[in-house]
């Protein structure tokens, strides 16, 4: 069995401040969570991936022209036929 933390990443208002997170804001702080589960010996810190807001681990939209990068973060242009 494991033990850890699942997260969704919302952004919402807390319920007793009414105080939204930014973004930036809620990522920082969840990278904070997962070290603190690493500290305290947890065995898992999940983020779960969602496509709309207000979650930050959305998927990013995709424009009606999909770059082509490679892992390493180069330019990739397709091979034309020979």
């Amino acid at each position: 069995m494991q033990f850890g933390i699942f997260s969704v990443g919302d952004v919402a208002p807390d319920p007793t401040t009414g105080i939204t997170q930014s973004e930036h804001e809620r990522i920082t702080n969840l990278v904070r969570i997962a070290k603190r589960a690493d500290e305290v010996g947890l065995d898992v810190f999940a983020i779960g991936e969602h496509h709309n807001p207000p979650f930050v681990p959305s998927s990013p939209r995709r424009s009606s022209r999909p770059s082509r990068r490679s892992p390493s973060g180069s330019s990739c242009r397709p091979r034309s036929p020979s």
